[in-house]
C-alpha cells in the first residue's frame, strides 16, 4: 500500500492520478542519515512551492478549519480545503496523520489525530465538515498513516476508558489502544465505504524509519505530511 522513496512514504495511488499524498520518512533509504524536518526544504522535494503551504499549529484539538489559501493557522489540527493551489501539511511523531480526498469535488483534509484528538471525535468533525460542504461520504477515501500501533501504545486506565472496547486490549492493570481502529469506526458510522478507508500497518514506535515520540523522547524529530495537487 505504502510505497517508499528516497524521502518519503508515497501514498498518492491511493487518491487520484493529480494528486500527491505523502509523509516524510526518518531515515534515507540509501544512506542512513536522518531526514530533515524542515518542512519548506521538503515541499521543494517533493515538487511543492513551500508559498502555497498551509501549516497548522498543532494543539491536540479537536479544531477543524475549512481553508481557502496558504498560511499558518493558530490552535488547529485539522484543515480541509477544494484551492488546488493550496498544499495541506502537518508533523507527527506517534499520532496519526488522517488523509481524506472527495474524487468528485477534489476536496482534501489533513488530520493530526493524537488520542486526545480520535475521543474528541476530530476525523469525525472533519468528515462532516466535508458533507456539510457538499461531499458525498461514498466519494470519500481516507488513509491512515504510519503512527504508534496497539502493539506499542500503553496507555492508563483514564485513557483508555475513553475509547470504545474494540479498540482497547487489557493486560492486567495496563491498557493498549488502537487508534485507527477507533478512527476506522468513526468513519463507518458516517457512512464512509470501508472500502474506501485504507490502514498503514507500520508502527512508528517500531520501525526505525519512523520518528517516535515514545521512544525517543526530546530527541524526535517529526514525520511532515505534504498533501496537494500536482501542478
Amino acid at each position: 500500500m505504502l510505497k517508499l522513496n528516497h524521502t518519503f512514504f508515497n501514498i498518492s495511488h491511493l487518491f487520484d492520478d493529480q494528486i500527491t499524498a505523502l509523509l516524510s520518512r526518518r531515515i534515507s533509504l540509501d544512506n542512513p542519515k536522518i531526514i530533515t524536518d524542515n518542512r519548506e526544504q521538503l515541499a521543494r522535494k517533493a515538487g511543492f512551492n513551500p508559498q502555497y503551504l498551509a501549516i497548522p499549529h498543532q494543539v491536540h484539538s479537536d479544531i477543524v478549519q475549512w481553508i481557502d489559501k496558504a498560511g499558518n493557522y493558530p490552535n488547529t489540527d485539522s484543515l480541509i480545503t477544494d484551492n488546488h493551489e493550496v498544499v495541506l501539511t502537518l508533523q507527527v511523531a506517534d499520532c496519526v496523520p488522517v488523509y481524506l480526498f472527495d474524487k468528485i469535488t477534489k476536496t482534501r483534509a489533513l488530520v493530526h489525530a493524537g488520542w486526545r484528538g480520535v475521543v474528541s471525535n476530530i476525523v469525525s468533525k472533519t468528515t462532516e465538515l466535508m458533507i456539510e460542504k457538499g461531499c458525498n461520504p461514498k466519494d470519500i477515501k481516507v488513509f491512515c498513516g504510519p503512527s504508534i500501533q496497539q502493539c506499542c501504545y500503553e496507555v492508563n486506565e483514564n485513557v483508555a476508558k475513553q475509547f470504545s472496547d474494540k479498540s482497547v486490549v487489557q493486560f492486567g492493570d495496563k491498557f493498549r489502544v488502537n487508534l485507527t481502529m477507533e478512527i476506522k469506526q468513526q468513519l463507518l458510522n458516517l457512512d464512509i465505504l470501508d472500502a474506501n478507508i485504507y490502514q498503514s500497518s507500520y508502527c512508528t514506535y517500531e520501525s526505525e524509519i519512523c520518528h517516535s515520540y515514545r521512544r525517543d523522547g526530546e530527541k524526535s524529530a517529526r514525520m511532515i505530511a505534504l498533501f496537494g495537487e500536482i501542478g
